[in-house]
């Protein structure tokens, strides 16, 4: 029942906007659409001085990167594996960092977010997986529902279409099953790969 609830608010959060149309609920705006003025864009400039820009030259998990980077590591039982902690955390900075170098038109942080971005691509596995292969978890899945977003944002503002092609090889060529809150990365692949269960094959992957 639970899983149940979880899949229909996610639903729900992914055609929101589909609603929005007929006035009842907000519609988001594309990032090149906005200009942070005034107090708001004061504090995002010094979040990028003080925070988002530096943050990554002090401390772990934000100083080894992990996605499109070296792998975070641990021992467990004797046997040496990855594990989703760190991914999710540096994957809530990179998605943060991605929006606010768009919104800012910063060239480090966009230097910074989008080689993580690009790389991460670029490092998929023949079959079009991209990120690390965490299969030990059930909230293993989670961590690409929040790096993901950084995605689509960084779609939002180029609409490079390399990321598109990306995340359909990617959850179309995953095998674990989905479950608890690793089911929020339908708020990623519903509006990328329209028809996704239904579709098999690796078509747009070997293009």
């Amino acid at each position: 029942m639970r899983t149940l609830c979880l899949v229909i608010v996610c639903m729900m959060v992914v055609f929101a906007p589909e609603r929005a149309k007929g006035g009842r609920l907000l519609l988001t705006e594309p990032l090149d659409c906005l200009t942070p003025q005034g107090w708001l864009g004061e504090m995002m400039r010094s979040q990028e001085r003080n925070f988002t820009g530096i943050l990554d030259n002090t401390a772990f998990p934000f100083t080894q990167g992990g996605w499109g980077a070296e792998p975070f590591l641990r021992v467990k039982n004797g046997v040496t594996e990855e594990f989703w902690v760190p991914y999710e955390q540096t994957a809530y900075y990179f998605d943060g960092m991605i929006r606010l170098a768009h919104l800012l038109h910063s060239a480090s942080l966009l230097d910074k977010a989008q080689k993580t971005i690009y790389q991460t691509i670029a490092q998929a596995g023949d079959d079009g997986f991209s990120g690390p292969r965490i299969v030990s978890e059930d909230m293993a899945r989670w961590v690409y529902a929040v790096f993901f977003r950084g995605l689509m944002a960084e779609y939002e503002a180029t609409y490079n279409e390399k990321i598109i092609k990306a995340l359909d090889c990617h959850y179309r060529n995953d095998t674990v099953r989905y479950t608890a809150r690793s089911l929020c990365n339908i708020e990623v692949f519903a509006p990328v790969t329209p028809g996704l269960l239904a579709r098999g094959g690796n078509d747009l992957c070997a293009q």
